[in-house]
């Protein structure tokens, strides 16, 4: 096994190997843009954490650390991830933590997109502020009317 970190750029489509070099900003090389923090390591699903303290996770340890990276201790930004695994993504969101009846199979994870429950950490929190900015866009925008 190689064990390498291969992330996609989701602009450019560019392949990067994730290593020391790339830890410290997590930007493509090729475009600039910064990368996604999820990708795969010997074909499993893993988490790169940004903070730039050079570990990589998969969802079980992420979990199991219930958001947080063991080594930095800061809260790995899960509402950035497209394809966390969508079971495990319920099982951390505070709605579905403590229900002996949460089914996994049956989470459907674009709940976890229009979530406010306090301490999911797979809300966007600038969702809400970027959402009312567009609101108050809509309402005060007379340029239909002159």
């Amino acid at each position: 096994m190689s064990n390498q970190t291969i992330i996609y750029c989701q602009k450019c489509g560019k392949r990067v190997i994730i290593d020391e070099k790339h830890y410290s900003n997590l930007k493509c090389p090729k475009c600039g843009i910064g990368l996604p923090i999820e990708g795969t390591c010997d074909g499993k699903y893993v988490i790169v954490c940004p903070h730039g303290c050079c570990t990589v996770y998969t969802a079980d340890e992420i979990f199991k650390k219930e958001g947080f990276c063991p080594e930095c201790m800061e809260t790995i930004p899960l509402y950035l991830t497209k394809h966390f695994p969508c079971e495990i993504k319920g099982m951390m969101c505070p709605r579905h933590r403590e229900d002996e009846n949460f089914c996994p199979e049956e989470f459907d994870d674009s709940e976890c997109q229009d979530c406010f429950e306090e301490g999911c950490l797979f809300v966007d929190p600038n969702w809400w502020k970027e959402e009312q900015e567009n609101i108050l866009v809509d309402i005060f925008d007379d340029s239909d009317d002159e």
